[in-house]
């Protein structure tokens, strides 16, 4: 019996059935339409800038937008009902500011801007309030209340380090959250929980830089991953704040990280091709998925990560279900999830060289999905064997259809 274990060979050896194997979600899992839209600029400002806040569900989204007249960069809110409106608080110009934060009911901003001097805002009720007016304090993070930010702020105006912090949005001092031991007194909150009781970022320790973890008053590092250099930063919270994200320094080079108190701190990989790097920016409330950047063959690439299917291309996923974004660049991008885990938002560069922000609804549709296009193969007269090898996922369900009155075989898992 002669063997055939490639297509070319198949289709030398003569006309019959044609077997057709797909991939995808075992049943149960439901499907989503994706969506791609583009959020146009709006209040004078253009659409250009970065994306620094989402809300829960995606429908409000905060960054910094060119304003075309004074060519400053200014604090924005987006929704759908209103469009894109600026937040810049009011400070003297030439200003640039930057929103961080937004609540989920869209009555509180928190963000930090640049003047005479710098300064953190809030916005609550559509009333400004000015939470610090000295160099070197910015705030990072709302929690979904708009009760408490999160960031970092030098001890006194001449003070040469700085500390994260807590601020309550409606008045009254910061509240410093100490350092890790060691090291230079140095450390910044980047994230926090949904109810403002968990805090992550990044302070300086014996070893070096090195993520943390706050609650209840204690700040622990979280350690790094190992090889390389002493270095790990975190980025973004679950909602419980029980698990985290960013990016740390491995033996491979700057990898993206998960960190859980069972599972201590793993390196999620990165994409393949290119130079080895990652970095995790966000993750949904329930821990389940993660997005951040990385670096393949096509060059600076979005990533989407799940526990079932690894660090997987955004943009290949998108492909697969109908959106094609060949020719964007993402280098600059960092992009924001929605606590559901639904909504991704960022800025880029199109194909036609345009700077956008851009909003993706519908990842859950696409998580756990494995891109597999059919296979169409001619089967060979009697006697001649065809053998095609498939990599398979363990959780995913395949099948082999057939063009002719057979049917369909019965479905497997591997």
């Amino acid at each position: 019996m002669k063997v055939i274990d490639s297509l070319d060979d198949i289709r030398g050896a003569g006309i019959g059935l044609v077997l057709v194997l797909a991939g995808g979600l075992m049943a149960g899992n439901a499907e989503a339409e994706l969506t791609f839209e583009l959020l146009p600029g709006g209040d004078g400002l253009m659409g250009i800038g970065e994306v620094g806040a989402i809300s829960t569900d995606g429908s409000r989204i905060g960054g910094s937008a060119l304003r075309m007249t004074s060519w400053s960069r200014e604090a924005f809110v987006w929704d759908a009902a209103a469009g894109m409106h600026s937040v810049q608080p009011p400070l003297a110009l030439p200003a640039r500011s930057m929103t961080y934060g937004v609540s989920d009911d869209g009555a509180v901003v928190a963000g930090w801007s640049l003047s005479a001097d710098e300064g953190l805002f809030c916005w609550v009720d559509g009333v400004s309030n000015i939470l610090s007016g000295y160099a070197g304090k910015a705030v990072f993070a709302l929690s979904r209340d708009g009760a408490t930010a999160v960031g970092k702020a030098p001890a006194s105006r001449s003070a040469a380090s700085v500390e994260a912090v807590r601020w309550p949005t409606a008045g009254g001092g910061s509240v410093p959250l100490g350092d890790l031991a060691g090291g230079a007194s140095e450390s910044q909150a980047t994230a926090i929980s949904a109810d403002g009781l968990v805090v992550a970022g990044w302070g300086s320790s014996a070893d070096g830089r090195e993520a943390f973890r706050w609650s209840g008053g204690v700040m622990a590092g979280l350690g790094d991953l190992p090889g390389g250099r002493y270095f790990s930063e975190a980025a973004a919270l679950s909602g419980d704040g029980s698990t985290i994200v960013g990016r740390s320094s491995s033996a491979s080079g700057i990898e993206a990280f998960r960190w859980s108190a069972a599972g201590g701190m793993v390196g999620l990989g990165d994409l393949p091709g290119g130079f080895t790097f990652s970095e995790a920016c966000g993750i949904s409330d329930d821990g389940e998925i993660i997005v951040g950047l990385s670096h393949s063959a096509r060059g600076h690439e979005l990533f989407l990560y799940d526990e079932s299917s690894g660090m997987r291309s955004l943009l290949g996923l998108m492909h697969h279900a109908g959106v094609d974004l060949t020719g964007w660049q993402f280098d600059q991008c960092r992009p924001m999830l929605s606590g559901d885990g639904d909504v991704l938002a960022g800025s880029a560069v199109s194909d036609e060289l345009e700077m956008v922000f851009w909003r993706i609804g519908g990842i859950r549709s696409i998580v756990g999905v494995i891109p597999v296009s059919p296979i169409a193969i001619e089967c060979p007269p009697s006697g001649i064997e065809a053998c095609l090898t498939v990599q398979t996922v363990a959780g995913f369900s395949y099948r082999v259809e057939t063009s002719t009155d057979c049917g369909c075989l019965d479905p497997w898992a591997p």
